[in-house]
């Protein structure tokens, strides 16, 4: 898996978004960035095929969201999708969006 541009700038504007408006939700309503997965990836330049998001609160490092994700079956899955070939990982404070995708 690669890292890609866009999907770090939509990871990160959504990360910034839910910091600045006190929310955590895969749905931004109203968002700047777009109110879908698709929309905030679109946004920054990525046309997505398939994806997923990943998105955390609480953790203080890499490590300790990658560990949170990892012990989720669902999160798990995610990062683990065979079909992923790029991501983009966003954080403000203790937030945290991990974007994977097929094309970007």
């Amino acid at each position: 898996m690669q890292p890609n541009a866009a999907l770090t700038r939509a990871a990160q504007a959504h990360a910034e978004d839910m910091r600045a408006r006190n929310y955590f939700s895969h749905r931004a309503r109203n968002g700047p960035n777009g109110e879908t997965f698709g929309q905030r990836a679109a946004g920054a330049g990525c046309t997505i095929l398939s994806g997923a998001e990943n998105i955390a609160f609480g953790q203080t490092s890499e490590a300790e969201v990658f560990t949170g994700w990892q012990n989720s079956s669902g999160h798990r899955r995610n990062m683990l999708g065979r079909d992923y070939t790029f991501f983009g990982l966003g954080r403000a404070g203790d937030i945290w969006v991990l974007k994977l995708s097929s094309g970007c």
